[in-house]
């Protein structure tokens, strides 16, 4: 093996990644510039049952984006600019965003859901597979809190949370300032899945009218994907 293996999500819903996570991970190793080879696979391979996780050379397993950023700062293969927001961006998007993307994700789009991410699962059984994981999904949304609230009420806290984005932004070009800091890479994990998707719903809406936030994560994708990103 000549480079680290990146465990991550398929492409779906016309985003690249289909894991916010995952692609906060990929962002992290391009920026990096360390070589490394990109494999979809499903959740359940993972050692946290959970993507994306990293294979490094010598066999050892990285778990978690986090933990995956924390190994690259160690090797002394990413310097990303220091930002006082990093934290509390990173919990925003990554501990409550998040929540909402899934709940609107599989609960306005689950035919969507079953026929892209469980493409793989013969037909004859796609349906109960996929009803066993919308039912697990369920349960974790009730339990984390945001699959107990209406609707009305989850799009209000989305609002909150995105005007909290704009504020913590500013006028800088990126939440590290000139430069990418962590806090970029785990908010534009998090608005690729909503503004670079081919899904509608009131989230996405919500997302794609901030205009500021749509310019950001033009800027991000510039950044990480080159011009991989303008085509």
């Amino acid at each position: 093996m000549t480079a680290l293996r990146l465990h991550s999500a398929k492409s779906a819903f016309g985003v690249p990644c289909a894991s916010p996570f995952a692609t906060k991970a990929e962002s992290l190793l391009r920026l990096s510039g360390v070589p490394y080879t990109r494999e979809d696979v499903s959740p359940v391979t993972g050692p946290r049952k959970k993507i994306p996780y990293l294979t490094l050379l010598d066999g050892r397993v990285v778990s978690d984006s986090r933990n995956i950023e924390e190994y690259l700062r160690r090797a002394g293969q990413l310097e990303l600019a220091p930002c006082a927001l990093d934290t509390l961006v990173r919990r925003l998007v990554e501990e409550h965003l998040y929540f909402a993307q899934v709940y609107y994700r599989w609960t306005h789009h689950p035919d969507r859901v079953r026929d892209e991410l469980f493409a793989e699962v013969p037909p004859g059984l796609r349906h109960i597979v996929f009803a066993m994981v919308r039912r697990q999904v369920r349960r974790d949304l009730w339990g984390q809190g945001i699959g107990r609230r209406p609707e009305a009420e989850i799009l209000a806290l989305v609002e909150e949370d995105l005007s909290a984005l704009e504020c913590a932004l500013d006028d800088r070009p990126f939440f590290g300032g000139d430069a990418l800091s962590s806090a970029d890479c785990a908010a534009h994990g998090l608005l690729d899945q909503l503004l670079a998707c081919d899904l509608s719903d009131d989230l996405t809406r919500a997302v794609r009218q901030r205009e500021r936030l749509v310019a950001y994560h033009r800027r991000v994708n510039d950044v990480v994907r080159g011009e991989a990103a303008r085509r």
